[in-house]
């Protein structure tokens, strides 16, 4: 859901040094860089004219490397340098249910025409079919996860969780526990043998919670360096080049945006950037290394010097300078912008949107390309 949110009368307060990046990491003679980005780069032109609503609903999108997955009702993968999207066709018409990533490639969770589960991976730019979990039931009604990390696969279905790992799958009950918040997750990464699961409802909040998969067991994985009980929708779930997670909370609402970047270390979650504004207010709260306007926060993606960029639906892009700090790198964008989902191949920056196509940003050349999606 883009553009929800709460309302929230607790003022924020600083984030405590074990919970935030410090500003020490910068070297000591470091300027903080412009918030208007490198001069060095191109800036690039982006207008409503780039956005036009209307087309297919898209959910986000999914990366594996060199591949990126829309994900509309029918998924289809984007072609970056033509330019252009194809709708996901496995074999034998199954219907793809659920999507993940592993090592480099893409799986889809589908329900065949005999309204049996199927698995596929993507390898090569073929659909191979891949044996699934015996026991696995699709259910309409409360959609299955699929997440998966090298060789490691796992399948939340209905009560289940499924893990196969070296061809083989092994099968175990849930442990009962009491949903904090409405709604089903809406992101699933399975990291260091840990599933972890985000959920978006809206004005109605979020949470983050983790599943250990040897032995299934929840845990609360609430934000940090932010007042207690301060738990915005998850917006996104990714892991960078280097292997750690990120996590991306945020909404836009009544004029109210919010957000908060997190990312996992050694004694857990620490807060990166957080961000707290209103329309026609400055200036905004800040927390972390955040040096930008209020701003909700809705995706990240990574380059391939591994930086951050952040993408918010009223500032677009902005990347993680290396001395601290934060440069915007689409300065024009055009207002507000329903986005949904975002990644980065090469120098093309992939921003995905609730109902108006994608747009390819050339972050070395600043060309703009839409991208039709129906």
């Amino acid at each position: 859901m883009l553009g929800a949110g709460i309302a929230c009368s607790k003022q924020r307060s600083s984030p405590t040094p074990a919970d935030t990046v410090q500003a020490s990491e910068r070297p000591p003679s470091a300027k903080v860089p412009s918030p208007v980005g490198d001069a060095a780069q191109p800036m690039p032109t982006l207008d409503e004219s780039h956005f036009r609503r209307g087309q297919a609903v898209s959910a986000g999108l999914l990366q594996s490397k060199q591949s990126v997955v829309v994900r509309t009702a029918t998924p289809a993968l984007l072609d970056v340098g033509k330019g252009s999207v194809t709708p996901i066709a496995l074999p034998g018409g199954a219907e793809p249910r659920a999507l993940a990533a592993a090592g480099g490639h893409l799986l889809v969770l589908a329900k065949t025409s005999s309204g049996k589960p199927g698995l596929f991976e993507h390898r090569a730019g073929t659909w191979k079919s891949v044996p699934p979990p015996p026991s696995t039931a699709i259910d309409d009604k409360q959609p299955s996860l699929l997440a998966a990390q090298g060789e490691a696969i796992v399948i939340l279905a209905g009560e289940r969780l499924h893990r196969g790992e070296a061809g083989k799958w092994t099968t175990a009950a849930l442990p009962t526990r009491k949903r904090s918040k409405p709604g089903w997750p809406k992101h699933a990464v399975l990291h260091q043998k840990r599933l972890y699961l985000g959920s978006d409802s809206g004005e109605w909040g979020g949470e983050l919670v983790s599943l250990d998969i040897d032995k299934p067991s929840w845990r609360d994985e609430p934000p940090t360096g932010v007042p207690a009980g301060l738990d915005l929708p998850v917006r996104d779930l990714a892991v960078d080049r280097k292997g750690t997670l990120w996590v991306v909370r945020g909404f836009s609402h009544l004029g109210l945006r919010e957000g908060m970047l997190h990312r996992l270390g050694s004694k857990g979650f620490e807060l990166v950037a957080s961000s707290k504004g209103a329309i026609g207010k400055n200036p905004a709260e800040r927390g972390g290394d955040w040096n930008l306007d209020g701003t909700a926060f809705d995706a990240i993606a990574f380059d391939d010097q591994n930086r951050p960029h952040v993408l918010a639906g009223s500032l677009g892009i902005a990347r993680r300078n290396d001395i601290g700090g934060w440069s915007r790198v689409t300065p024009s964008w055009p207002g507000f912008v329903y986005v949904q989902g975002f990644a980065i191949v090469g120098s093309t920056a992939v921003i995905g949107t609730y109902d108006a196509g994608l747009v390819l940003l050339e972050m070395n050349t600043g060309t703009v390309r839409a991208v039709s999606v129906q």
